[in-house]
């Protein structure tokens, strides 16, 4: 399975971060992949994906541990997502905090679509794969976002926002893993697992929270943050991935059978496009 054309280092710089604090040499595993730890640590950073890919895992090889998604999601805060975490917080409130965060999502996880739904008593955001993607790398992926996302809300709200706004649920579409019991460790959110539906993870907040506002809410850089962002974004071409991605999304539905139309609607383009792209992989 091809992955994503590019990917961010900033989470493999949290990894080794956490796997040094925890006394394991990461060295021989940055050498035999030749990458310097420095480079690791620029917010902007960028490796060829499937380096990027084996890296990680070399590296949680050392940890063993299988939350180890969630423990460096925890670590992911606003300073993290370079510019894009600025833009976040120079927003008005949560709210636009949360929208901004979706639109720039493909410059912090380009294999991964962040939407934001507001409904009458939550808001829903929704991770949404959008490049092929291994399975269990898929499954890591969702526990980095959920525990950056608690990390930034309670930098937001407080650490006790919890008591006051309820907490919040996330649902996953993957059966509990092994270590289901490590979600506790999280700002009162409620897990549920098998969730019917196409592969994905969604968190529902309490629009009462959505209010709150951002700590360095600043228009004027906001508009500067934004423009120069925007230029960055470009759609990532799926050449010789579409039948890779569709392949994912129809063997991970939980409970159901994903149409065409359905699947072309994920990844922006028509029916009769994404035909085409998968009978011109044969």
């Amino acid at each position: 399975m091809k992955p994503a054309l590019h990917s961010p280092t900033r989470y493999l710089h949290l990894l080794v971060e956490l796997l040094t604090e925890q006394g394991l040499d990461c060295a021989p595993v940055l050498a035999t992949f030749e990458v310097q730890r420095e480079v690791l640590a620029h917010p902007e950073a960028q490796l060829p994906p499937l380096q990027a890919l084996m890296l990680f895992r070399a590296l949680a090889d050392l940890d063993g541990g299988s939350d180890i998604g969630l423990r460096v999601g925890k670590r992911v805060n606003f300073g993290a997502l370079g510019e894009a975490g600025r833009a976040i917080l120079a927003c008005s409130d949560l709210h636009e905090g949360l929208r901004c965060w979706a639109e720039f999502y493909p410059l912090i996880a380009p294999s991964l679509a962040l939407e934001v739904h507001r409904h009458a008593q939550h808001t829903e955001l929704r991770w949404i794969p959008v490049r092929p993607i291994p399975y269990d790398f898929l499954l890591i992926a969702y526990d980095m976002a959920i525990g950056g996302l608690d990390t930034m809300l309670q930098s937001v709200i407080g650490k006790g926002w919890g008591k006051a706004w309820g907490g919040y649920d996330a649902y996953f579409t993957s059966p509990p893993p092994a270590h289901a019991a490590a979600y506790a460790r999280l700002t009162l959110a409620r897990v549920h697992f098998d969730v019917p539906g196409l592969p994905c993870l969604r968190l529902h907040l309490d629009n009462d929270a959505l209010a709150t506002p951002m700590p360095l809410s600043q228009p004027a850089e906001l508009a500067a943050l934004r423009q120069r962002l925007q230029q960055r974004l470009a759609p990532t071409p799926m050449n010789g991935h579409w039948t890779a991605w569709v392949q994912l999304m129809v063997e991970q539905a939980n409970g159901e059978q994903p149409g065409i139309d359905t699947l072309a609607q994920l990844v922006h383009v028509s029916p009769s496009t994404l035909a085409r792209h998968l009978r011109s992989e044969g």
